[in-house]
């Protein structure tokens, strides 16, 4: 890794117009930028330690301008907004979200990422409505996106406040990943004014990382999961605001026009 990142960095100083090479840096920057927190001295170490925010701007800048690799750019830097919206701005990537889902049907993962950033941004309902498609559409030929549907499914009732559809869904991940069903019913608590309650599960999720034998019914917590934790526990969790961007201030794919990503939008709101 260390010495593919060197590599690129040497091309482009000699060749700063080849685009692409932005994909794999940000990629790289983006990855070990996330490493877990209690890996971070490792990454030191090897001289591999990232920078997640300069990884989101490298690949904003392939999706924009790399000739070959920019579907696969804006695939990854709406997976990143998409996952860790703190980290990044997942509304302002919307009508990117919507373009690339329009154009390309039959990849599942373009559906997911517009799921999760439709939850961010004030569109839980419509999220909902997506979820359903892709499970009728992708689950067949990809089992294992099963997991992350679920997800979608609890994030946007989450957003919603519906607290009796929260906890219905937590068979679904109480043996598997309960830190993001804890996580969801802490943050739909805080809307609908619970706030002690959600302080508690907030407080427990946080000592579940640092000790996990103590806390067994919390499996492991992961590092996003604690991130969310970390601002919530200060702010309580608010109803996410919809947000909506004008198509010709958006980021958009290398090679759509204001005009080409105004037509998708607009058959996308048709359907």
């Amino acid at each position: 890794a260390r010495r593919g990142r060197d590599t690129l960095r040497e091309l482009l100083q000699t060749h700063p117009h080849i685009e692409d090479a932005y994909f794999v840096l940000g990629m790289y920057e983006y990855i070990a930028g996330s490493v877990p927190r209690s890996l971070k001295w490792l990454t030191r170490l090897f001289d591999i330690s990232g920078d997640r925010h300069l990884g989101i701007q490298y690949l904003e800048r392939a999706t924009a301008k790399a000739p070959i690799m920019a579907p696969e750019a804006a695939r990854i830097l709406l997976a990143a907004a998409a996952i860790q919206p703190e980290h990044a701005r997942p509304c302002r990537y919307r009508p990117l979200a919507i373009y690339t889902y329009m154009n390309f049907p039959k990849n599942p993962y373009f559906s997911m990422a517009l799921q999760l950033v439709d939850v961010h941004c004030g569109y839980p309902e419509q999220a909902l409505a997506l979820n359903q498609i892709a499970v009728d559409r992708y689950l067949n030929d990809y089992a294992s996106l099963r997991s992350t549907l679920e997800l979608v499914r609890l994030q946007a009732y989450r957003s919603l406040g519906d607290l009796k559809q929260v906890d219905a869904m937590k068979p679904k991940f109480i043996k598997r990943d309960a830190a993001y069903w804890y996580l969801a019913r802490a943050q739909t608590l805080d809307l609908l004014g619970r706030r002690a309650e959600a302080t508690k599960i907030y407080h427990d999720l946080k000592w579940a990382s640092l000790y996990p034998k103590e806390y067994p019914e919390f499996k492991k917590v992961p590092d996003w999961v604690l991130d969310q934790v970390e601002i919530f526990s200060k702010t309580p969790f608010q109803k996410p605001r919809r947000v909506t961007v004008v198509t010709k201030d958006a980021l958009r794919l290398n090679g759509a026009s204001v005009d080409q990503m105004t037509t998708a939008i607009s058959r996308f709101e048709a359907q």
